[in-house]
């Protein structure tokens, strides 16, 4: 689901100033660091033979000017928790 999101996100009838796409509780990355996930628009024209190519991938460590911009609105990013840590 979220999948088909990030490639419409990213695709020709999407939002072309998208940078990143963040999915999941950035509120608290070491609880829930495995559900978190960034997308970033894919440049490569091509994919592997037979297979269509998403207008997405996940950042990478060599998408170093994102994850800087990334690193600089983390305020944004984790000001929503999605669950609450404690529960009374």
């Amino acid at each position: 689901e979220i999948d088909s999101f990030a490639d419409w996100v990213f695709g020709p009838n999407g939002f072309s100033e998208l940078l990143v796409l963040a999915y999941g509780d950035f509120a608290f990355p070491d609880i829930h660091e495995d559900k978190n996930v960034l997308y970033c628009r894919n440049n490569v024209a091509q994919g592997e033979e037979g297979v269509q190519p998403t207008h997405f991938k996940i950042l990478e460590p060599a998408d170093e000017p994102l994850w800087d911009w990334v690193q600089g609105n983390m305020d944004a990013l984790s000001a929503c928790a999605y669950t609450a840590l404690l529960r009374v």
